[in-house]
């Protein structure tokens, strides 16, 4: 799966480690106990040594990986370009959860307490819960949902392509 580990030479000055993956890295990697882990256009999701960048797991999605991994609580949750959002436990990589939203996920999920909020091509905002990836709520909007949402005092905001900053309640998905 990976085309191959690059070791800095001397003459790379401040370069640490470089891990090439099979496809583009549009997603911002996410660092936690050492380990970085960062989606890949490939498919994957990849947990990397952070002082290294030696492989310590990937894991298959359903399709490109440009949304940016969330770590919480020994899971980590990232989009797909196959319309789902999943949950991965951190230290194995296996995957915990599925959801299928319907459209891409680009969007950055933002977990609070025991709800991940993300975005969807499809055009909706969904909720669901953390643990087991339920559909708590779903709102649509007027356009894909591709920017990451931000919670702040019980509300959920987030852009839509139809040009709207959306503001959420985070219990019912109301438009407030």
């Amino acid at each position: 799966m990976l085309s191959g580990l690059l070791v800095p030479s001397v003459t790379q000055a401040g370069l640490l480690w470089q891990t090439l993956t099979e496809g583009d890295i549009d997603s911002s990697p996410t660092v936690s106990d050492d380990h970085l882990f960062v989606g890949s256009g490939d498919g994957f999701i990849y947990s990397l040594d952070a002082l290294t960048g030696q492989v310590v797991w990937q894991s298959a999605t359903g399709g490109p990986v440009d949304s940016s991994p969330t770590q919480n609580n020994g899971l980590l949750y990232v989009g797909s370009g196959d319309g789902t959002l999943n949950a991965l436990d951190t230290q194995t990589g296996q995957t915990v959860w599925t959801t299928n939203t319907g459209g891409a996920v680009v969007s950055s999920p933002e977990v609070v307490g025991n709800v991940v909020y993300s975005g969807s091509g499809d055009g909706s905002v969904y909720a669901m819960n953390s643990a087991t990836g339920e559909i708590l709520w779903q709102t649509p909007t007027g356009g894909s949902v591709d920017s990451s949402p931000t919670v702040v005092d019980r509300i959920v905001y987030v852009g839509s392509a139809d040009g709207s900053l959306y503001a959420l309640d985070t219990t019912t998905g109301a438009i407030v």
